[in-house]
């Protein structure tokens, strides 16, 4: 067996960890990864608010814009940017904003800076390939994030070997594809409070550097989840019905909801099931009630609190 290790194309400080990334799969063949080119924090995560807003778009435009704002500060506009999605629907959420063009063939252009040359490519179709920045777009926890629940090749698991069992194994690798197509800096978009298993093993363990979109109200204020105490509780729509709902920011992990949105603003602890209780009327008058009845009917006086 012939290792190669020296890689031309990414720094030393970027494969350190990559290569530990890599490496959480102990059947993977183990490689001590080397390079002669330096690059000080080559990888950064970009957090965005995870909001919609109908006159504004979504928060992850502003993720873009932020991230190439940077690179044109430290590169120039003479610079090539590649954006990595798992899927093909992770750069649709671009056409958003006017400011931005996706052609047929997945070209960008971005109206600030008509010279940067910018590209998007699924981290399948990258492989081999190189840019001089990347933007790994869709760093979601959640079914078609990544990585990526839900099997998109329904013959995979017929060629997987037994080796191949560790959790998350092929999504580890092709992540691992996404992190080193960069000769200089990787950026990954990231949700604030709902970031994929992938992300927060790169920030928790690898204390990989993440910086927040703007200084807007953060969902780490928002109250926490009564029921798996881990994620924050997120106003959310349904398009179908056209209302507002509370979710929780771990979802799909956590399927808690709450109806009423006003928890958000006013939040007052069930003394019974240590839920939340919100306003409501009856023919005596206003009245606390839990937002989890009729499971619990905890009531309380308004006076009382």
């Amino acid at each position: 067996m012939l290792k190669i290790e020296n890689t031309y194309r990414n720094s030393q400080e970027l494969i350190d960890v990559a290569g530990k990334f890599i490496m959480q799969n102990n059947q993977q063949i183990r490689k001590n990864l080397k390079s002669s080119k330096s690059e000080q924090t080559p990888l950064k995560v970009i957090k965005y608010n995870g909001q919609y807003s109908k006159d504004k778009g979504t928060d992850q435009v502003d993720a873009v814009i932020k991230v190439i704002e940077q690179i044109v500060e430290h590169y120039g506009e003479d610079t090539e940017i590649m954006l990595l999605g798992r899927t093909n629907d992770d750069i649709k959420f671009l056409n958003q904003y006017s400011g931005f063009r996706v052609t047929r063939d997945n070209k960008l252009t971005y109206s600030k800076y008509p010279k940067l040359a910018m590209f998007f490519l699924t981290v399948h179709k990258s492989k081999g390939l190189e840019a001089d920045n990347v933007i790994i777009l869709n760093g979601k926890n959640d079914l078609l994030g990544f990585p990526n629940r839900i099997l998109d090749d329904p013959l995979l698991s017929l060629v997987l070997t037994d080796q191949d069992q560790y959790n998350f194994a092929e999504e580890r690798r092709l992540f691992y594809v996404a992190l080193t197509r960069t000769r200089n800096k990787t950026f990954i978009l990231a949700p604030e409070a709902n970031e994929s298993i992938f992300v927060k093993e790169l920030i928790d363990k690898q204390k990989v550097g993440q910086e927040l979109v703007s200084d807007r109200v953060t969902l780490t204020k928002n109250p926490k989840c009564p029921k798996c105490v881990q994620g924050y509780l997120v106003t959310r729509e349904n398009v179908m019905h056209k209302r507002q709902f509370i979710g929780c920011s771990n979802y799909p992990n956590c399927d808690h909801t709450i109806n009423d949105v006003r928890v958000i603003n006013d939040q007052v602890i069930c003394s019974n099931c240590k839920g939340y209780m919100v306003v409501r009327s009856g023919p005596y008058g206003e009245f606390y009630g839990c937002t989890n009845y009729p499971r619990c009917k905890s009531k309380q006086n308004l006076s009382r609190l």
